[in-house]
């Protein structure tokens, strides 16, 4: 089900600062090649005039080198995992299911995993939670207690049921779903993508065709999928990873003149990092404008021919902003192009840059409780402009 919440801000007054500068240009500018400075002036935006936070459809896991399961933070995922290589005779006497867990989350002291048999075919780049709905069998194939200690060689004995009737085709194979009881954690388990040696997932057969033999093999499909339950926290936007909740923003650019060469613009927005959950490694947030008018949650199209800036949060960071050369100047070219008219300022698109790859979330103040909390936008040109973008 679609949510959205959106957050008008009407009557926010807007605070303009603009004050004339020495004609030397601060070191900081070198990285933009200006030679002609002009008028240079600073304008400082203090609050944006829309915000709005959506859920975006449709966000699928298939890529990611995790695959999650549990209960925490507002996030219940499960795990899908198929096996196309098993035998196609013979009768297997055994079968072990091996994980590697990468990052437990939360206090409960383990976190039962239970496996399932899945009866409805699935893509792992198309699967999501409400797509899959009830595609599995209550009745158990394995059961594993994993506990925040445990980092390798999770073993699961899937029994020989299941597998012996894949194999006689009494049973179609769509493979196994990883559901988890009650708890309050969330543990990471590599997937098959993971790109550290013998870490993904290992299905071991001993099976009897003639001969004993053994087989492993590494899923042909795995995934996870994820309801994120909760809202945006009263006057606070959201962006997250696995869910798809991106944050629209939109400042007004009218008191700046559209011949003005923006020699930097800077975008700053307060974390609540209380409400958030950044994993170490740090999370990725991208920038892109807007290309219309409606923020109509399914509809929300970018300008992707216009190099989106990024910025990387890590669990110390107390707000976004861009610091790096090459974010700046991206940014500062996004502002540009609006001033100048070569795109018309519909706002702009704060979202993962890596969606689909965990449960990560930042939550940002809007500034709508605590106006020193407002995100803000800090605009620094020349007029007339001497270059361009």
């Amino acid at each position: 089900m679609k949510r959205l919440a959106v957050i008008v801000f009407i009557g926010i007054s807007l605070i303009v600062m603009s004050c004339n500068r020495p004609d030397k240009i601060p070191a900081s500018f070198s990285l933009l090649d200006r030679t002609e400075k002009g008028e240079l002036k600073v304008v400082e935006l203090t609050a944006p005039v829309e915000i709005a936070t959506y859920e975006r459809d449709n966000v699928h896991t298939g890529y990611s080198s995790l695959l999650t399961v549990g209960d925490y933070e507002e996030h219940q995922a499960k795990a899908l995992v198929r096996f196309d290589s098993i035998p196609d005779s013979g009768i297997v006497e055994s079968a072990t299911l091996t994980m590697n867990p990468l990052k437990y989350y939360g206090e409960s002291p383990s976190i039962t995993i239970n496996v399932h048999q899945v009866v409805a075919d699935w893509d792992e780049n198309e699967v999501t939670w409400d797509t899959f709905g009830d595609a599995a069998l209550p009745d158990l194939q394995g059961t594993v207690d994993i506990t925040p200690k445990d980092t390798s060689n999770i073993e699961i004995d899937l029994g020989t049921e299941l597998i012996n009737n894949w194999i006689d085709s009494t049973a179609a194979n769509y493979g196994y779903l990883l559901d988890f009881l009650p708890t309050s954690s969330m543990v990471e388990l590599y997937s098959s993508e993971t790109i550290v040696d013998d870490k993904y997932p290992i299905l071991t057969l001993i099976y009897n065709d003639g001969s004993a033999d053994t087989i492993k093999m590494i899923p042909s499909e795995d995934a996870f999928i994820v309801d994120f339950y909760g809202t945006p926290p009263e006057n606070r936007s959201l962006i997250t990873n696995a869910t798809g909740w991106r944050t629209l923003m939109k400042f007004n650019l009218n008191d700046i003149p559209e011949n003005a060469g923006i020699l930097r613009a800077r975008f700053e927005m307060w974390i609540d990092q209380e409400s958030s959950l950044i994993d170490e490694a740090g999370m990725l947030i991208g920038i892109r404008p807007v290309t219309s008018s409606s923020w109509y949650a399914p509809s929300v199209t970018v300008d992707s021919t216009v190099d989106a800036a990024y910025s990387t949060l890590i669990p110390e960071s107390e707000s976004l902003t861009h610091s790096v050369s090459e974010e700046l100047v991206n940014f500062s070219g996004i502002v540009q192009r609006w001033v100048a008219g070569e795109l018309s300022n519909y706002g702009m698109l704060l979202y993962s840059a890596v969606e689909g790859l965990d449960v990560e979330k930042v939550v940002f103040y809007t500034g709508a409780s605590d106006t020193s909390r407002a995100p803000k936008l800090i605009i620094e040109y020349s007029v007339p402009a001497v270059s361009q973008f």
